[in-house]
């Protein structure tokens, strides 16, 4: 019959009685509108089908574009360069602003990491005024932020080590000077000293040669004697205590010298 093969899929048979004026007829009118229907939702489903493989093939050539563009300055971002830019010639309008962000990224993470590159690079040659320069955002803001914190904390330590340092030598050079002085009035003492030691043994030979001729006044003589010998020894003991003066003099200088 007509509704068995309508719901066989067969939308072209032909209804039977549809010109028929009574209840049969007007069931067949119905039925041949069902028909309609339902040739027409086939038709549509068709469409539908043929749109939806139209749209995915545009959707996978659309991806193949944006694949080919976008994928050398991703693969090149991977592997450390950000300098490469998407080719947003290649683009249709529906990829090309995913292009220029994709673009815009790599300039911002490139800028970044040349700023900070360049202060930590100067550090390392020993320059502490370069800082991390540029107008950053986010997780770039806080890398320049402790970039430059990090450096102006060494600038200052190396600022009190340079203070600490100077002092030092300042007073190295007055320990050494005063080392000197001290060492130059202790060779003057010593020689003074060997002027009196050579007078005292002048003064001891003459007076043993007048005890030696002056038998009557021997008493007297052997007093003098007596006291210009104990001179004598009193002179040679401040020469000893002079010269072991000069000695500690001369190693406060060699300690000085290696401090300095």
């Amino acid at each position: 019959t007509a509704i068995e093969a309508i719901s066989n899929g067969e939308r072209g048979s032909r209804v039977p009685g549809i010109d028929r004026k009574d209840e049969i007829g007007a069931i067949a009118k119905s039925v041949a509108t069902l028909q309609t229907q339902l040739s027409e939702a086939d038709e549509l489903r068709k469409t539908q089908k043929a749109a939806e493989a139209k749209s995915e093939e545009a959707r996978l050539a659309t991806m193949e574009r944006l694949r080919n563009a976008v994928g050398d300055g991703v693969s090149a971002a991977i592997e450390g360069d950000f300098t490469q830019q998407v080719d947003t010639s290649r683009l249709d309008a529906e990829t090309v602003e995913l292009g220029k962000s994709v673009n815009r990224l790599n300039e911002l993470i490139d800028h970044g990491l040349t700023a900070t590159s360049q202060a930590i690079s100067a550090l390392a040659n020993g320059n502490l005024t370069t800082r991390m320069e540029g107008n950053f955002t986010g997780a770039f803001a806080s890398l320049q932020s402790d970039v430059n914190r990090s450096i102006d904390q060494l600038s200052q330590v190396v600022n009190k080590i340079s203070t600490t340092a100077t002092a030092t030598q300042s007073q190295a050079r007055d320990i050494a000077e005063s080392a000197s002085q001290q060492a130059e009035r202790a060779s003057q003492q010593a020689a003074a000293l060997e002027e009196t030691n050579a007078s005292m043994e002048d003064i001891s030979q003459k007076v043993r040669s007048n005890a030696e001729t002056a038998a009557q006044s021997s008493a007297t003589s052997e007093e003098v004697t007596n006291g210009a010998s104990t001179a004598r020894n009193v002179a040679d003991q401040a020469v000893e205590a002079m010269r072991k003066v000069d000695e500690s003099v001369s190693k406060v200088s060699e300690i000085t010298a290696l401090v300095d």
